[in-house]
């Protein structure tokens, strides 16, 4: 068996960052990749507190303004895991200013940065 690519939750709220993670590994620049890595690990970790789609969902709420609502059997996400995630995305943003697919999340950081 072998692979190429990955199924990645994180990748539709950080894809530039998970795109550069795979360009390094196929380059093999495996330094690179693991620092790209360790830097989403807390995002990740945030996204896997609860059942998906429901953190993604939340996460795309605060860096693209999408509708946070989920219909059943889905739950609104959990206040701890909305912590978890927004303070993930701080520290992404906090070096880098267009982690997130979309600049409408600098733009408007006053909304979910605060």
């Amino acid at each position: 068996m072998g692979g190429r690519g990955t199924i990645s939750v994180v990748s539709n709220v950080a894809p530039r960052l998970c795109v550069e993670m795979h360009d390094a590994c196929r380059a093999g620049d495996h330094h690179t990749a693991r620092a790209i890595h360790h830097r989403l690990r807390p995002l990740i970790a945030a996204l896997e507190l609860e059942s998906n789609p429901i953190p993604v969902k939340y996460a795309l709420h605060l860096a693209l303004g999408l509708s946070a609502d989920v219909r059943l059997p889905l739950t609104p996400v959990q206040p701890e895991t909305a912590d978890a995630i927004r303070e993930a995305m701080l520290a992404l943003a906090e070096n880098d200013s267009n982690v997130f697919s979309s600049t409408r999340a600098v733009v408007n950081a006053g909304h979910w940065w605060g």
